[in-house]
């Protein structure tokens, strides 16, 4: 697909590359004697000029051959700057006169002439014949008023060669001369060509006007649309730069403007047009383009344009190169968004892609063809034209799909109120019912409600014709253990997937060994589980089998329906229990009427043994308080113990000022915990100033979680401190020794499951880099100047717990350089397994990250309460299930 892009853009370029040149001025004459005008044919005067610099020449002096003293030819198009006059390179103010001879045919016809922009007032004559003036061309500064104005010229010529005499002044830019050629050419072809180009210019005019409105009508109907302003002010820049450039259509509308005006008209088109487009493309595709730069560079032109506000165009002119740079800039920023969102194939980016490469070389080429570099054509209109016309395809594109997108929920939304409408028709606590129904309007081959109870599942409601005359003795047969075959459905195989907690998919069966014979003996060729989760425990299990394919569209119903099906299980259950209530109830009745009789000459003698119990219990109650009470002083006092051995939060912020530390223990005690430590070694002979920074989660919580901490603290006090070891990856494995030692998990029958993850950072303030490793454990480092979220990994293995059979655990390392202000993030999983939200689940990594990445510009005690904030509000009235560490720091 780039390739195809790459084609286009070169056809594009080969478009605009000149053609051949077939007539040259050559020592201020040019021979057309032998063109045929009729053939409508336009030749640009280009060559060799008699040139006179600081010298305005009369015409009468080439007509009667008066030979005035000439400094030169001067080949045009092209400006007179850093001409050599007597060895001497002249500036860009100055006056001088051109003169070309051109010989015609024999035939008599008029001719014409069409004079681009020139630098900054002249007077052309034909022969002795005065055919434009624009401004005053004087020899000074006083005596000269510029103008910038183009011109189509008509002559008849008295003989078979006319003279071109040409006085140009320019005292107030500091370009001077002709930077476009000269046109010549019959009459027919001229006005011709004048139509044309007047015709193609009010067109795209008269477009770039329109979109801007229309534009400018979206904004003002959705303030939210901040694309369509940002749009709309790049087609009135545009609008703005084709009417005071090329033909100076601004010149024919509102007659010939003041020099100064038009001039900072012109720099402003160019600034604002570039610079809306920019913004354009960042509310097309934000998430590609960094905001904080494209308002630096916002600020930057609003100076810049001050700067054209205040100064005259001779000053403001020689800023040239400036605007090349800020052009430059702004194009090569709008073109890496663009790529980076069309290699992910963001909708619409490979066709703004298209559209943004063709906008930037008709902007390069309007600079170089402006500056007389190259001669082709203004080229930013019809950029922003067909950029307009990529816009509104890749526009119908998006409803295209927005309409498929609105099709297929609204054939969702009525498939879901038709079977929500068949559940609630129906008795709504007959799970047979509801089985049938789901089969029926989703199109499987069965349907199971299955509820885990113990080792046991116990099939509550079926809909399957292979099980028809099993149908009300089905509950019955399906309560059976885990290791038992059943003909009905492949037990063994759900409750292996069941560990998951997830909905899955089992096509290939062949991977499925422990139920390939039932499936051998089944007409189906899929099946779906999919548990109903409620606080993390599964409430009911949906099995169903079906031929073909499973689709997207069941399982997003599936989904929708869930709160509907725990209704109907919750009312089946309550109303077979007041069923059965009902039908014992009589039978209750007199049984409790015998016992009330018993029960009075029992009451007596319980009242007595009732009395002791309570004198007992109050024994036994008083006890426990004290027993309670004593553990609960001790555990604080444990806790006091333990936060003696973490770093205070001076010596904290000491070490690393710019971090934060949240750290919310589940109980009294915490198995998660930091270490810190600043050390200087001495290495081949040059000081090297160390920080070491660990996070440890260890296994388990409260009081067992925080016996490992103290082990953790103290093997790292071992390694690091007592044998001087620097490498991340070296500490972690002299852990992992010690930690087995202590632990005496080389004993088969005292093997120790416990364990510990962890994440340590070991940074040389000398060499300005860090190293990595991890436990299980990674880290989110944050690179500066990017807004993407780097994670560095962990050796997927913990210190110590489960020993890894014929694997010696070998911690992998990462060495990075880091340079001021980038951030790292280290964390146990207590954060993100948090149980919370509207259908209680687990706050999730992937949800984690994303909350870092919106808040890591902020300052460190900001990201703390933000932190800290978010977790309440999503735990809310959950408990919290494990502890909680997040450090952040900013180097």
């Amino acid at each position: 697909m780039i390739k195809n892009y790459l084609l286009f853009i070169l056809l594009i370029c080969t478009q605009i590359i000149q053609a051949q040149q077939k007539y040259y001025a050559v020592n201020g004459e040019i021979d057309l004697s032998t063109v045929n005008f009729d053939d409508n044919e336009i030749i640009k005067l280009n060559g060799d000029w008699n040139f006179y610099w600081n010298a305005h020449i009369p015409p009468q002096d080439f007509i009667e051959n008066v030979e005035p003293n000439q400094t030169g030819y001067f080949r045009l198009p092209g400006l007179w700057n850093a001409y050599i006059v007597d060895g001497t390179s002249v500036a860009g103010k100055g006056f001088v006169t051109y003169h070309l001879k051109i010989k015609l045919p024999a035939e008599k016809k008029m001719y014409g002439l069409r004079i681009p922009r020139i630098e900054t007032s002249y007077r052309l004559w034909v022969d002795d014949k005065l055919l434009k003036e624009a401004g005053i061309a004087g020899t000074s500064t006083e005596n000269t008023i510029p103008s910038w104005e183009t011109a189509w010229l008509i002559f008849y010529p008295q003989g078979t060669s006319v003279h071109i005499t040409i006085q140009i002044s320019n005292f107030d830019h500091r370009k001077g001369g002709i930077a476009q050629s000269i046109e010549f050419g019959s009459q027919t072809a001229v006005r011709g060509t004048q139509n044309r180009i007047y015709n193609i210019n009010i067109f795209l005019l008269a477009v770039l006007i329109i979109m801007t409105f229309h534009h400018l009508g979206v904004y003002f109907l959705n303030k939210k649309e901040k694309k369509s302003l940002s749009f709309a002010i790049h087609t009135a820049s545009t609008a703005l730069y084709l009417a005071s450039h090329g033909e100076m259509i601004i010149n024919y509308l509102f007659g010939t403007l003041n020099y100064e005006f038009n001039v900072k008209l012109s720099w402003w088109s160019v600034l604002f047009g570039i610079l809306s487009f920019t913004w354009f493309l960042y509310y097309a595709f934000p998430k590609f383009y960094n905001k904080k730069y494209i308002r630096i560079l916002t600020i930057v032109i609003g100076i810049f344009s001050i700067v054209i506000l205040v100064l005259p165009a001779l000053y403001f002119t020689y800023l040239l190169l400036v605007l090349f740079i800020l052009i430059s800039v702004m194009l090569i920023f709008t073109l890496q968004g663009i790529l980076k969102a069309s290699l992910v194939k963001e909708i619409g980016a490979r066709l703004s892609l298209i559209g943004t490469l063709i906008f930037m070389l008709a902007a390069l080429n309007d600079m170089l063809y402006d500056n007389g570099t190259i001669k082709t054509f203004l080229a930013v209109p019809v950029g922003t034209f067909v950029f307009i016309l990529i816009q509104s395809f890749m526009l119908s594109l998006k409803s295209s799909i927005a309409q498929k997108e609105l099709e297929a929920v609204n054939k969702k939304i009525k498939a879901l109120d038709t079977i929500k409408g068949r559940l609630l028709s129906e008795p709504n606590y007959k799970l047979s019912l509801a089985a049938q129904i789901l089969n029926q309007e989703l199109g499987f081959y069965k349907t199971y409600f299955i509820i885990p109870d113990d080792d046991a599942l116990i099939v509550q409601a079926a809909n399957d014709p292979d099980a028809k005359m099993y149908e009300n003795r089905l509950p019955e047969l399906m309560m059976i253990e885990q290791k038992t075959e059943h003909n009905f459905i492949p037990l063994e195989l759900i409750i292996k997937h069941l560990e998951k907690k997830e909905p899955t998919l089992i096509s290939d069966f062949e991977k499925n060994i422990i139920s390939i014979n039932y499936f051998k003996k089944s007409s189906t060729n899929y099946c779906y589980i999919y548990p109903i989760i409620e606080n993390q425990n599964i409430k009911l299990i949906l099995y169903f089998e079906g031929k073909g394919n499973l689709n997207a569209f069941k399982t997003e119903l599936l989904s929708l329906l869930e709160s509907q099906i725990i209704t109907i299980l919750e009312n089946n259950k309550f109303l077979t229990e007041l069923e059965e209530l009902n039908r014992t109830l009589e039978e209750k009745v007199e049984h409790r009427t015998a016992e009330v009789y018993q029960q009075k000459e029992e009451i007596a003698a319980q009242r007595d043994e009732i009395e002791e119990k309570n004198t007992r219990l109050k024994i036994a109650l008083e006890q426990k308080e004290y027993v309670n009470r004593t553990l609960t002083d001790s555990i604080n006092y444990a806790k006091k113990i333990q936060q003696s051995l973490l770093p205070s939060k001076k010596a904290f912020t000491g070490i690393f000022p710019d971090s934060f530390v949240f750290l919310k223990p589940k109980d009294i005690l915490s198995g998660d915990f930091y270490w810190i430590k600043q050390i200087d070694l001495n290495i081949l002979g040059q000081s090297n100033r160390f920080k070491i920074i660990a996070a440890i989660d260890c296994t388990g919580h409260g009081v067992p979680g925080a016996l490992m901490s103290i082990i953790a603290n103290d093997l790292l006090d071992q390694a690091i401190i007592e044998h001087h070891l620097i490498e991340p990856s070296l500490i972690l494995e002299s852990m992992e020794y010690g930690l087995r030692s202590r632990l005496q998990s080389d004993k088969y029958d005292e093997r120790s499951k416990d364990g510990m993850d962890m994440s340590l950072i070991v940074i040389n303030e000398t060499k300005k880099e860090f190293k990595f490793a991890g436990a299980h454990n990674p880290v989110y480092y944050l690179p500066a100047g990017v807004n993407e979220m780097e994670v560095l990994p962990a050796t997927p293995y913990s210190i110590g717990g489960f020993e890894v059979k014929d694997i010696k655990k070998q911690f992998k390392q990462t060495t990075l350089q880091y340079k001021s202000g980038e951030t790292i993030y280290m964390f146990s999983d207590g954060y993100y397994d948090q149980i919370g939200g509207i259908k209680e689940r687990k706050f999730m990594k992937n949800a984690f990250k994303e909350l870092l990445l919106t808040i890591y510009e902020k300052n460190m005690a900001e990201q703390h309460n933000i932190l800290e904030t978010t977790l309440n509000n999503w735990k809310s009235s959950s408990k919290q299930i494990d502890d909680i560490l997040v450090i952040g720091f900013r180097f």
